[in-house]
């Protein structure tokens, strides 16, 4: 079984709860071009850091930026973090709901068939994830997963 550990998340200022739908962007490798350049045009838009315009240096100064001047805090506690995503299929008049949690996880070898892969993970969309994660030191989009199998 999986090794889960709570964290202390990084958050917006809670003077922002009131506009928290205009910070937030969808998962990097679903936003549309034209999703972003609207997403841009708000200079305290997650997807600076998600989906920099410019290179992963230029987001981690960001992120410095925004810790600095308290645009973003760290939890006092760590935690681990339960959610609920509400979303219709298109097509459909049906609410479904995920429920999830965020939380630090060990890392394992392959062969070890803890962590399995995605099966159709593209090698630019991980090299790209790896490169902006060593600039900023920072895990900006959430990586899904699912549970089954073994102590389920």
């Amino acid at each position: 079984m999986a090794e889960i550990k709570p964290f202390r998340a990084w958050r917006y200022n809670d003077s922002f709860t009131n506009v928290i739908d205009e910070l937030t962007s969808p998962c990097f490798d679903v936003v549309s071009d034209k999703q972003r350049a609207a997403l841009y045009a708000n200079p305290l838009n997650s997807i600076h850091l998600s989906v920099p315009a410019g290179s992963a240096a230029e987001a981690r100064a960001t992120l410095n930026d925004w810790k600095q001047s308290g645009i973003i805090q760290q939890d006092r506690l760590p935690a681990i973090y339960v959610y609920y995503q509400y979303f219709k299929l298109a097509g459909s008049p049906k609410e479904y709901c995920r429920k999830g949690f965020v939380a630090n996880i060990r890392v394992y070898d392959w062969n070890e068939n803890v962590i399995l892969r995605h099966e159709n993970t593209i090698p630019k969309s991980v090299n790209d994830r790896t490169t902006l994660l060593e600039a900023t030191e920072f895990h900006v989009s959430a990586t899904h997963g699912t549970l089954h199998g073994r102590g389920i």
